[in-house]
């Protein structure tokens, strides 16, 4: 007796959703949960050979954050008729088809954390600019000239706005040295780790600058209200 084959637009939306789980890094056990299902129901959703009920497409949906249309996106047509006249001819779903396998996956997760990286870059690079603007001011820069205030925006523009763009450019690239992927954990810890710690390090010298603490002195007197910033 031979197998009944999925129906195409199953099959598709099966494939859409197992794309979308695994953009989030949600597990079929995490999906069945929160479906009030088994990991292998989940299975047989994103295979094509279990149909999904409207209901549960809209559940589904709400799970992935995603809309219904985004399962149905680039999908067959299933037979139905369209207008020909002056509209255009549906383009193949490459960039969807290819984020659906293993290797578009792999590429989704780098391009993830190399943009965190950029992201971070930016908002580093643009508190660096704005200090940048404070010091161009006669008389601010007349106060905080000499002081750890200008430690700290060198620190934003020079260190800030150079390192996270490099890190991330080896991170993206890595893999066109020696054809392996670099660790999607290891490289988020990474970056929590680099942007809480340059923050955490760098932008209390902001406060003790404006407080008159001045830099090139190695040891300060007790009692001026710089020992919490150090």
């Amino acid at each position: 007796m031979s197998t009944k084959a999925p129906n195409p637009v199953d099959k598709y939306v099966g494939s859409r959703v197992r794309m979308r789980r695994i953009m989030l890094g949600m597990s079929q056990e995490k999906l069945g949960e929160a479906l009030g299902l088994t990991f292998q129901q989940v299975q047989k959703y994103e295979k094509g050979t279990n149909r999904v009920g409207a209901s549960r497409i809209q559940q589904i949906s709400e799970i992935l954050q995603v809309p219904v249309s985004f399962l149905f996106e680039g999908g067959p047509g299933g037979g139905i008729a369209k207008a020909d006249g002056l509209s255009e001819a549906p383009s193949p779903a490459y960039v969807s088809d290819f984020l659906a396998t293993s290797e578009g996956l792999a590429l989704y997760s780098i391009i993830a954390i190399a943009t965190w990286k950029g992201i971070s870059y930016w908002m580093i690079f643009i508190i660096g600019g704005l200090t940048g603007v404070m010091v161009a001011l006669v008389p601010f820069d007349w106060q905080a000239h000499d002081t750890y205030f200008i430690v700290a925006h060198l620190h934003y523009v020079l260190i800030g706005g150079m390192l996270f763009p490099v890190v991330a450019g080896i991170y993206y690239y890595y893999p066109l040295l020696n054809a392996r992927k670099l660790s999607d954990r290891l490289g988020k810890a990474a970056f929590w780790l680099m942007f809480v710690g340059f923050n955490v390090a760098f932008f209390p010298m902001h406060l003790a600058g404006l407080r008159g603490m001045p830099r090139r002195v190695f040891t300060y007197p007790a009692g001026v209200g710089w020992d919490w910033f150090n």
